[in-house]
C-alpha cells in the first residue's frame, strides 16, 4: 500500500512537470541500533528526572539473551545496545534517540 501512494504521488509531480526527489530511510534494524547508555545519558543532562533514569538504565543494563534455533538453546549473551521491539516504551525511546541526532 505505502509502495502505491509513493509511486503514485510521484506519477502525478511528474505529470504535471515538477522534478520529484527522493529520500527512503531504511529503519528495519533501527531498534536494534540505539545505543541506550548515550540515550540515557542525554535524557539525563536535558532534566530528566535521575530516578526515571535510573530506572530505565536497570531496566536495560546487564540483560541476556539466548537464541532458540531447531529446538536447541545458544549459550547466553550480553545484549549492549538497542531498545526492546514490541517493549511498551520502545516507540517513544527509539523516537527520543531520533530527535536528539538532530
Amino acid at each position: 500500500m505505502c509502495t502505491f501512494m509513493v509511486l503514485e504521488t510521484i506519477e502525478y509531480y511528474k505529470s504535471r512537470g515538477s522534478n520529484v526527489h527522493v529520500v527512503l530511510l531504511d529503519a528495519s534494524k533501527a531498534f536494534d541500533r540505539v545505543n541506550y547508555i548515550k540515550l540515557f545519558d542525554k535524557l539525563l543532562n536535558k532534566g530528566m528526572c535521575p530516578l526515571t533514569v535510573r530506572l530505565l538504565l536497570n531496566m536495560y543494563t546487564k540483560q541476556k539473551l539466548q537464541v532458540k534455533w531447531n529446538n536447541r538453546l545458544s549459550l547466553k549473551f550480553d545484549v549492549t545496545n538497542g531498545v526492546r521491539q514490541g517493549g511498551v516504551l520502545s516507540p517513544l525511546l527509539f523516537l527520543v534517540s531520533m530527535l536528539m541526532i538532530c
